[in-house]
């Protein structure tokens, strides 16, 4: 087994308080209170491999940033919800129920009633306050 090997299998094995230690004694720093053990572990883990194999060639990493830029910082968000074309279905299952939402120019239909927002057709289908982009998973997890 390589000397790499032999890191990742420790490092696979620690406990979350060693986690946070490793992090703490690689990166100089607090490890983010939202990074979780499995998280920590894979972040550590990257930088062993990156360590050892060398990081991105430069030219990958320039292709990279290159194409976010040309995507633009915010169509790349998770949160952000895609912008709906006119005519597209949205279903979603809910309860042993399939809802299906058609997308307007202005709007969105649902049961032959027009609505402005995703949201309030989701807070109609739960009868709680649910993102409606979300709901629908166009954001975010959509599994409640």
């Amino acid at each position: 087994m390589t000397p790499l090997a032999q890191k990742l299998v420790v490092l696979a094995d620690m406990k979350p308080p060693a986690l946070r230690d490793e992090w703490t004694r690689v990166y100089r720093s607090d490890p983010p209170a939202a990074f979780g053990p499995d998280l920590l572990a894979r972040a550590l883990a990257y930088t062993l491999q990156e360590k050892t194999s060398g990081g991105l060639p430069s030219n990958v990493a320039r292709e990279i940033r290159r194409g976010v830029i040309e995507l633009g910082a915010a169509s790349v968000s998770p949160d952000r919800p895609r912008p709906l074309q006119p005519g597209t279905r949205l279903s979603r299952e809910w309860h042993g129920r399939t809802h299906h939402v058609h997308v307007l120019d202005r709007g969105y239909e649902y049961r032959d009633e027009h609505y402005r927002s995703l949201t309030a057709i989701a807070r109609l289908i739960t009868g709680a306050r649910w993102s409606g982009p979300r709901f629908f998973g166009l954001t975010g997890r959509a599994r409640g």
